[in-house]
């Protein structure tokens, strides 16, 4: 489970990914990034660097990051274990 917090669409939002790759938070925000997993389901989500997912991406907690990066203009704040990104592929 992880938290993340900062500015999205100009405004706070918190959203939070339980291990049953449930997401919770601020519901505009945690909308956004069901729609986009769900319009994504069949391709390959994740950073550049992989891994990726194909499919079930809230199942994975990189993918509902990056997922979640593409809607916060910046994170201010985190809790819990927050994925890291694989570096030097």
């Amino acid at each position: 489970m992880f938290t993340i917090r900062g500015m999205a669409g100009g405004r706070m939002a918190q959203m939070t990914w339980h291990d049953d790759g449930t997401i919770t938070g601020d519901h505009f925000l945690v909308d956004l990034i069901k729609y986009k997993a769900m319009r994504m389901e069949g391709e390959p989500v994740g950073f550049p660097e992989g891994p990726f997912t194909e499919t079930n991406h809230l199942s994975s907690p990189l993918s509902v990051l990056f997922l979640a990066s593409q809607y916060y203009d910046f994170i201010v704040d985190s809790e819990g274990v927050v994925p890291k990104r694989l570096r030097g592929k």
